[in-house]
C-alpha cells in the first residue's frame, strides 16, 4: 500500500439533478483536480440532467440499466476504479471541505484500517421541521459511537481490495435498502466498522411520509438479515428497541384504560411512556437545547410515529426469517 493512497470517489445517482450541484460545489476545486483522486459517477437510469452536471465537473460517468439500484451502481463504480481506497458518497449529501484529504490521511496512517463510516451533520441540507428532526436524530444515534456494523454509504471509505474480496454489495437489493448493513456484516463481522466523526455530511432527508415508508421496508429487511449479533451499536440497539416498544404499547393501553375505566392500566400506560422518554432523554434534551419545547413535543410525536411503523415491520421480518430457517 503506498504512503499516499489513490482515492476513487464513487457516486451512484438516479434523477438527482436537484441535489448534485450542491455536492459538486462542496467538493473543493483542489480535490476535484488533484492527481491522486479520481471521480466516478454511475447513472442508475436517470431521466434528468444529473449526468451532465457531473460530467461538467470532471466525473467519469458510467451507466447502469434502469432499476438495477444503488448497490449495483456502487459495485460497477468500484470495479472501474483505479484507487486503493473507495470513497462512497450519496448523490443527496453535501460534504465538508477536505474530506478526501482526511480519508487519505486516515488510511495512510493506519495500514490495518479497512473501512470508515461517516456521520450526519446536525444541520440538514434543506429547511423544515422534519429534516431538522431527522438530522438531530441521526446525530444522536452516533454520538459517542466508535464502531458500527453498517458501511454508511452516504459517506464511507473502504479499501478497494477488501471491498472486492468481500463480494461488494448484494445486488438483489434494488432500492436504497439495507445493502449497507448486509455488506458491513460480511466485511468486518462482529468487530464493526470504525465511525469517523470528522467525516460529516449534510443530507437531503426525504419527507415524513417517505421516511415512514423507508422505515417499514428497511426494518423488515434488517430483521431478516443474518448477522454476527442481534443488535448494533447505533440506531438498532436494545435500548432503542425497548424505548420503541414501550412508547408504542403505551398508546393502545391508554385508550384501553379509558374504555374500561381502569386506573391501574392508566398508570401502566403513563409508566411505559415515561420509560420511553427516559431511555431517549439524551435525544429529547438535544432537541430542547437546539430548538426549544415546541419542537421537542413534535419530535416525541414524530418518533412515536416512526416506532409504530418499525415495531410491526421488524416483527414481521423476524417471523419471516424464523419460518424460512425452519423450512
Amino acid at each position: 500500500m503506498p504512503n499516499d493512497p489513490f482515492i476513487s470517489i464513487v457516486i451512484p445517482f438516479h434523477n438527482s439533478v436537484s441535489t448534485l450541484p450542491r455536492l459538486v460545489e462542496a467538493l473543493s476545486a483542489a480535490e476535484i483536480s488533484e492527481e491522486r483522486i479520481e471521480l466516478i459517477a454511475v447513472n442508475d437510469g436517470s431521466a434528468d440532467g444529473g449526468a451532465d452536471v457531473l460530467a461538467a465537473a470532471g466525473f467519469h460517468v458510467l451507466s447502469n440499466a434502469p432499476g438495477k439500484g444503488p448497490a449495483a451502481a456502487r459495485n460497477k463504480g468500484a470495479r472501474a476504479a483505479r484507487g486503493e481506497v473507495l470513497l462512497f458518497l450519496d448523490a443527496d449529501v453535501i460534504v465538508r471541505s477536505g474530506l478526501a484529504a482526511h480519508v487519505r490521511k486516515r488510511f495512510c496512517d493506519d495500514e490495518n484500517l479497512v473501512a470508515l463510516s461517516g456521520v450526519y451533520d446536525k444541520e440538514p441540507a434543506v429547511d423544515g421541521f422534519f429534516p431538522r428532526y431527522k438530522a438531530l436524530r441521526c446525530h444522536d444515534w452516533f454520538t459517542g459511537v466508535e464502531r458500527f456494523g453498517s458501511l454508511e454509504t452516504a459517506c464511507a471509505a473502504v479499501r478497494r481490495e477488501a471491498f472486492l474480496a468481500s463480494g461488494g454489495f448484494d445486488e438483489s437489493f434494488e432500492g436504497a435498502d439495507v445493502e449497507d448493513y448486509e455488506f458491513g456484516y460480511r466485511l468486518d463481522g462482529a468487530r464493526g466498522i470504525e465511525v469517523d466523526h470528522a467525516m460529516v455530511v449534510k443530507h437531503h432527508f426525504p419527507t415524513f411520509g417517505k421516511n415512514l415508508e423507508n422505515y417499514a421496508k428497511r426494518s423488515y429487511q434488517w430483521a431478516k438479515l443474518k448477522r454476527p449479533r442481534s443488535f448494533d451499536t447505533a440506531a438498532t440497539t436494545p435500548r432503542e428497541g425497548l424505548a420503541a416498544f414501550c412508547g408504542v404499547m403505551s398508546i393502545p393501553m391508554f385508550f384501553l384504560a379509558l374504555a374500561l375505566g381502569n386506573a391501574w392500566l392508566n398508570i401502566v400506560s403513563f409508566g411505559m411512556q415515561g420509560i420511553h422518554v427516559f431511555l431517549r432523554r439524551r435525544f429529547y434534551t438535544l432537541c430542547h437545547n437546539e430548538e426549544g419545547p415546541r419542537f421537542t413535543v413534535l419530535a416525541v410525536l414524530a418518533t412515536l410515529a416512526g416506532d409504530a411503523v418499525v415495531i410491526p415491520s421488524a416483527a414481521a421480518g423476524y417471523l419471516a426469517r424464523f419460518f424460512h430457517r425452519e423450512s
